[in-house]
């Protein structure tokens, strides 16, 4: 179904046309104004008219009443001039039905080869409706060049400003308006006679409205894009495994598939993104439309690793305090062992050495036998420390 400012277009080209078959109807001259011709205007007018009431029926079932074509009541003005023309041209007598004056015969004798010039000069001369007819079509020849050519020059890829998109939809529709209205008062003229130029402005009518579609669907995906996804904000990348993920995804939807925009805008918008170590990767690269995939395959390939992103994410592992739960006996003991003192202090060092090893690993990449030695130390330090407190007991 058509849009209602289609429809309000169109109604205004029926009315133009309407007023411009009753100024090309007082234009022409009376040896043209024969039946037949006046039979082919009220056709027009009658055909210009039922699909100006058709197309008035549709604009009321919208509701809005705020445009101009309402407020100066455009239908019942059309309707009375309608309603005129049809009465002037109805009332129009042909010049063959008009009383003829006589005409007085020359008293004196003229030459047959005088009489005979004016006949072979009327055979030869053309009608005037053909050479009208001619010129028109010359004319809407040259309109669809200047259509072909102007639209031959478009190319919707390399376009990415809304301003671009107007420009252009503007120039087009001049460019149809001038055919258009021309096409009105061609097929007043020919009436379908001439099946060739019907199908070659069926053709370009075609043409002209899946070019607007095109160029109408293009504007709303920017329009869309820049109300909505544009100003979603992304948070910034700055090397970490655990938030690669969600900012993958996130740009992944509403850039890197974002078809709007281009692999120079894409990359702009991924390098305004990063921070740290992934700005450094990227950073001898310059913004142009062939670097953006590289761009983008070095950050996958660099932090889309999926075992590193499953070690970021666990918890590091809790290991016991080892200052905690070694404690030295009392070296005031006189009965204290130099030979175990001297044993529970490389046992302790070792212990806090491989406790300090969560500290060095802080991603949890510890082998296993290391924590095997380490809970073993542990359990070494505790029975020598139970050793000393026994004997500390014993002895009192």
């Amino acid at each position: 179904m058509a849009t209602m400012e289609d429809l309000l277009a169109t109604q205004q080209q029926l009315i133009e046309g309407i007023d411009r078959l009753y100024s090309n109807f007082k234009k022409d001259g009376a040896e043209r104004k024969t039946h037949d011709y006046l039979r082919r205007r009220l056709e027009s007018l009658e055909q210009y008219f039922t699909e100006f009431h058709n197309n008035h029926m549709n604009l009321l079932s919208f509701g809005d009443r705020s445009h101009a074509y309402f407020t100066t009541d455009q239908y019942d003005k059309t309707k009375s001039k309608y309603s005129n023309i049809k009465t002037a041209i109805q009332n129009y007598k042909p010049s063959t039905d008009r009383p003829q004056t006589p005409i007085l015969k020359p008293p004196a004798f003229q030459p047959s080869s005088i009489s005979q010039t004016p006949t072979v000069s009327c055979q030869n001369n053309p009608p005037k409706d053909s050479v009208n007819i001619e010129d028109l079509l010359k004319k809407q020849a040259t309109n669809f060049r200047a259509f072909s050519r102007e639209a031959s020059d478009i190319d919707l890829n390399l376009i990415s400003e809304m301003w671009e998109f107007e420009d252009i939809l503007k120039t087009l529709k001049t460019r149809w308006t001038a055919i258009d209205t021309l096409h009105w008062e061609l097929d007043n003229e020919l009436n379908g006679s001439n099946a060739k130029y019907d199908e070659q402005f069926s053709n370009y009518e075609k043409y002209y409205k899946t070019l607007k579609r095109d160029i109408n669907r293009k504007m709303w995906s920017m329009a869309h894009v820049e109300k909505s996804t544009l100003k979603m904000e992304i948070a910034t990348f700055e090397g970490s495994y655990t938030s690669w993920i969600s900012f993958k995804d996130l740009f992944t939807e509403t850039v890197h598939k974002n078809p709007t925009l281009s692999n120079a805008q894409k990359m702009q918008f991924l390098k305004s993104k990063i921070k740290g170590e992934p700005e450094k990767l990227i950073q001898h690269l310059q913004i142009s439309s062939d670097n953006y995939p590289v761009c983008w395959n070095i950050l996958t390939h660099r932090y889309d690793n999926k075992r590193r992103i499953f070690i970021s994410s666990q918890k590091p592992p809790k290991y016991p305090d080892i200052s905690a739960k070694i404690s030295e006996p009392p070296q005031t003991d006189p009965r204290y062992n130099v030979r175990k003192r001297k044993r529970y202090k490389k046992s302790r060092n070792r212990c806090i050495y491989l406790g300090s090893l969560p500290r060095m690993y802080p991603s949890g990449e510890i082998r296993l036998r290391n924590q095997r030695r380490l809970y073993r130390f542990v359990e070494i330090s505790e029975r020598v420390a139970s050793i000393g407190r026994i004997s500390s007991v014993s002895g009192e």
